[in-house]
């Protein structure tokens, strides 16, 4: 069966503007994709991965291109574009549903940007929230607004981890790490990471890094120091393109 020209599922960070995802579909069309754009919510971070894009148009855009793929005696083939923890939880759940659907298709390469987390899952971020807080409110003039912020912020992320504690884990970032870093280890990868990120540190996709490299996975890996958390392409829209055209040059034949 040959297979078709690839299709670029571009899965956007948590509550991403359609606008700054729209920006990548738009980079992997001029490189001669075809694109699918699936934006994620915080609110994923509190459902099981059957409830996460059950019935979104996405997914039901991609059977159909698998469909369409089939009948003309093709194999759709599905190039994940994963931005932070957002973008590898919608490719999981996107995934889980394509398999359970029966979907035929075939995963060639994978990109992760400013991800993804290593396995320690939420509890990386016991050390490290305040200055993650300390980052998110830091253009807040306000004392009484910062506070706010802060305490929304800190009640969200204890929520969240009483949500997946004990029998309910592991968390959603657990899951993510042991699919697609452990479970897909034969899929080649590329890593685009930051040592100025302070959501998903670099020391994080580091460690994610090693342990591809420990399972066999053939990987590319690129740290632009100075960019913050998903402003890799934005600051670095050249060396972030051409990073790209690289690794899926060498594995997207």
């Amino acid at each position: 069966m040959s297979r078709r020209v690839p299709l670029v599922l571009v899965c956007g960070w948590m509550h991403a503007p359609s606008r700054g995802v729209a920006k990548y579909a738009n980079l992997f069309q001029r490189l001669g994709y075809r694109t699918e754009v699936v934006e994620s919510h915080v609110g994923h971070l509190f459902m099981p991965p059957a409830w996460i894009h059950a019935k979104s148009p996405t997914v039901a855009a991609l059977e159909s291109a698998a469909s369409i793929a089939n009948n003309d005696d093709t194999e759709l083939v599905i190039i994940p574009h994963l931005i932070s923890g957002g973008g590898c939880l919608s490719w999981y759940c996107v995934e889980r549903h394509l398999r359970q659907r029966g979907v035929r298709f075939f995963v060639p390469a994978m990109i992760f940007d400013s991800s993804p987390n290593s396995g320690k899952g939420f509890d990386v971020f016991e050390g490290s929230f305040d200055k993650i807080l300390d980052d998110f409110t830091s253009t807040t003039t306000s004392p009484v607004k910062r506070w706010i912020a802060r305490t929304v912020l800190k009640a969200g992320w204890a929520a969240v981890m009483l949500r997946w504690s004990g029998r309910f884990g592991p968390d959603p970032l657990q899951r993510n790490f042991a699919k697609l870093i452990i479970a897909d280890a034969a899929i080649p990868k590329l890593f685009l990471y930051s040592s100025n990120d302070v959501i998903i540190t670099a020391p994080e996709v580091e460690e994610a890094i090693a342990a591809a490299a420990a399972g066999g996975t053939p990987l590319d890996q690129v740290n632009f120091h100075t960019s913050l958390h998903v402003s890799h392409y934005l600051d670095y829209p050249e060396v972030y393109e051409q990073s790209i055209v690289n690794f899926l040059t060498k594995y997207v034949p």
